[in-house]
């Protein structure tokens, strides 16, 4: 009969003990993030016909610093930050570029979405519209239709 190592044992317990933690986010927490909900306002178009499209901001001085949401039927939407394969919700402090990304899991949505949206929003160096993180009040960003 072989005696057991007993360190061994105790340092692979501890091991897949680690892994755990670190699976179900008791890890590094990250940056802070400020919980972010807006809501566009499409005058003259319907705001339905962008619902599940998104809206995607990058940081000024830092463009690789991105957070994006789902748009909702009424026009709302909640940003989230994908940093290191994982999502957080909210996004990091600083003021940001925005623009519109037109859904494309189906065509034809996408084409109802590009018919009530002007183009110039579907890029941040033409939009015009930009966040600040945190946000003192309750954002609205104001877009135009075609």
């Amino acid at each position: 009969m072989r005696p057991r190592n007993r360190s061994r044992s105790a340092g692979l317990a501890l091991g897949f003990f680690a892994v755990g933690l670190g699976i179900l986010g008791c890890g590094a927490r990250g940056p802070k993030t400020y919980p972010f909900s807006g809501k566009i306002d499409l005058a003259g178009g319907d705001l339905s016909a962008l619902a599940g499209s998104h809206i995607d901001v990058a940081h000024q001085s830092n463009p690789k610093l991105r957070a994006s949401g789902a748009i909702q039927q009424d026009g709302s939407f909640t940003l989230q930050t994908h940093q290191e394969g994982v999502i957080r919700q909210g996004v990091q402090e600083g003021t940001y570029r925005v623009r519109i990304i037109l859904n494309d899991d189906d065509p034809a949505s996408q084409k109802r979405a590009g018919r009530v949206i002007a183009r110039r929003f579907l890029s941040f160096e033409t939009s015009g519209l930009s966040i600040q993180v945190p946000a003192a009040t309750e954002v609205t960003l104001k877009a135009a239709a075609k």
